[in-house]
């Protein structure tokens, strides 16, 4: 009996092919916090407008000694936490 976790595997495998082969990542290919917010922040802006987005999280994080370069989610959640939440994120 095949489980869904095998099936799911077996998809991914059929339909991505090897993970060697897969083009490099552009954009903030260490980064899922700036991931989120670009995905965020694109749905109804500008790019330049996402820009300064990320460039003002980028500067927020070097200020507290952080690399917005390598934050993941747990990173993106802290600092929407110490700014107030996300109306004044």
């Amino acid at each position: 009996m095949t489980t869904d976790i095998e099936r799911l595997q077996a998809a991914c495998e059929r339909d991505l092919g090897d993970p060697a082969d897969w083009p490099e990542p552009t954009g903030y290919p260490n980064s899922l916090a700036l991931c989120i917010i670009d995905a965020i922040y694109v749905t109804g802006a500008r790019h330049a407008t996402v820009a300064k987005v990320v460039d003002r999280y980028r500067e927020f994080r070097t200020g507290q000694g952080g690399d917005a370069e390598t934050d993941g989610a747990p990173e993106l959640l802290t600092s929407v936490r110490d700014l107030g939440g996300p109306d004044q994120w």
